[in-house]
């Protein structure tokens, strides 16, 4: 039994919202079966959720302490950066900030059931196709291809995730991937694939990748995916996947998410071209200002011995040899200078 935090009553089922308690009558107050499983997908509707809540608590007179312990509760869920949450329905949950974005490929992330499809989904003459049905009517897989077994290791800490396995599945050829050898139909091969899927949350900076591929299924297939690309083409051994399930809400969820991510990826791309840009003008600009001093140095130098005609030539050499030491002049400058003033 617990007392509420509300209405000072003790309570045999009380429900907590972080250091707030209270009990069934005030939590119907404010609709808490409403929202008290609510899974937030962006920082907007954290807030919205918790400006309407407060509303309600103030509008039933709850104290104070107990109003500012709900607006902690919304508040602790507010993600710093965090523009959205996507769902991708096949054991794979994607959030993406600012600047980076985490993928948690959970425990049922079916890794042979969607290794399967994004066979079928890189293979042009298997497209529109059920992966587990077309294996079994439409092409036999070669059991050298997949002697490859899965490799777990511990993919350590990563940048803002937690602890994982990396499961990587590759071909037993060296650059030939998944082969396929339909029945019927012959399909283009499929090079370099290798589906490399990290179980638990990893998290990468999008300034480290060039641009993201959005494959939607289509027909019967049962997944689609987001390829994050390390460089200007795909590379499967390289990128970060994200797949989701078939369906009108993930694939609008998808479209979504690989248009906010060209946007960011982009715009950096080209905060990074303009960078270059600016540090080679500024190169440029140091060379010429280099240039222009020695330039001017090599003309007081040679001024000041003009104005002495005295000078015999191993003064004038002297003068050569302070130009030298000053960088001013190259050293086959100061020989070529010697070798004029000396006869040689």
């Amino acid at each position: 039994m617990a007392t509420c935090g509300v209405c000072g009553n003790n309570s045999i089922f009380p429900e907590n919202y972080g250091s707030l308690t209270i009990c069934k009558k005030c939590a119907m107050k404010i609709h808490t079966p409403m929202w008290k499983n609510n899974v937030y997908s962006t920082n907007a509707e954290v807030e919205e959720e918790r400006d309407s809540v407060l509303r309600m608590a103030g509008r039933s007179g709850f104290p104070k302490p107990a109003i500012d312990a709900l607006a902690k509760y919304f508040n602790d869920q507010i993600i710093e950066g965090l523009v959205k949450i996507f769902v991708g329905g096949a054991g794979q949950n994607l959030a993406l900030f600012d600047d980076r974005f985490s993928v948690d490929t959970q425990e049922d992330f079916n890794s042979e059931e969607v290794e399967e499809a994004y066979r079928a989904l890189m293979t042009p003459a298997l497209r529109g196709k059920c992966a587990r049905a077309s294996e079994q009517e439409e092409r036999g897989i070669d059991g050298e291809v997949l002697a490859g077994a899965a490799h777990d290791i511990l993919s350590g800490i990563a940048r803002g995730g937690g602890i994982g396995r990396i499961v990587v599945r590759a071909s037993a050829g060296a650059a030939a991937g998944m082969v396929m050898k339909p029945k019927y139909e012959k399909a283009e091969p499929v090079n370099n694939i290798a589906l490399r899927v990290t179980y638990g949350m990893r998290t990468y900076a999008l300034e480290d990748f060039g641009d993201v591929l959005l494959r939607l299924p289509v027909g019967e297939e049962e997944y689609g995916f987001l390829e994050f690309q390390k460089g200007p083409e795909p590379n499967a051994t390289k990128d970060v996947y994200f797949f989701f399930k078939e369906g009108d809400s993930y694939e609008r969820a998808a479209k979504e998410l690989h248009s906010l991510v060209q946007e960011k990826v982009a715009r950096m791309v080209e905060v990074r071209e303009k960078e270059k840009r600016e540090a080679k003008e500024a190169e440029k600009a140091e060379a010429r200002a280099a240039k222009e001093a020695r330039d001017a140095y090599i003309a007081e130098m040679l001024g000041a011995q003009r104005q002495t005609p005295q000078l015999t030539a191993p003064d004038k050499l002297m003068k050569w040899k302070q130009l030298l030491d000053a960088d001013a002049i190259s050293q086959e400058d100061y020989d070529a200078k010697k070798a004029q003033l000396l006869g040689l």
